[in-house]
């Protein structure tokens, strides 16, 4: 059995990766205002953000059936961008489209979270 000590050690341990996680959600949009050319920071944050939410998915304390549907929530509102991507002029509307990409599927995937995380809450933790 673990001692209090270690426990709080491990919990505060969680917290900051936690906090680190959302500060890089947060300086997200930020660096890609700072983009000089418009397809490579794109698609640079495009492949940042799947990997951290995809790697931040499969590491959350909730069943499998939870995860698949915050995947395709992430999936989903991957189109989402598309769409409303299409509707716009991309190069006079970089910034913005820079801005939606780094804003729109974290929004959505943390709201779904949100939404179902006490429903498919694992029981062994």
């Amino acid at each position: 059995m673990a001692s209090d000590d270690q426990i709080t050690t491990r919990r505060n341990k969680v917290r900051f990766k936690t906090l680190r996680l959302l500060g890089f959600f947060f300086i997200t949009p930020l660096t890609a205002l700072a983009s000089g050319q418009y397809v490579i920071p794109s698609l640079l944050i495009d492949l940042g953000l799947f990997i951290v939410i995809v790697t931040t998915i499969f590491r959350l304390q909730i069943k499998w059936t939870g995860k698949l549907i915050l995947f395709i929530s992430y999936i989903t509102a991957t189109f989402l961008l598309f769409y409303v991507i299409k509707q716009q002029d991309a190069l006079d509307d970089r910034i913005l489209i820079n801005i939606e990409s780094a804003v729109i599927p974290p929004t959505i995937v943390y709201l779904t979270y949100r939404l179902i995380r006490n429903r498919f809450k694992n029981s062994d933790t």
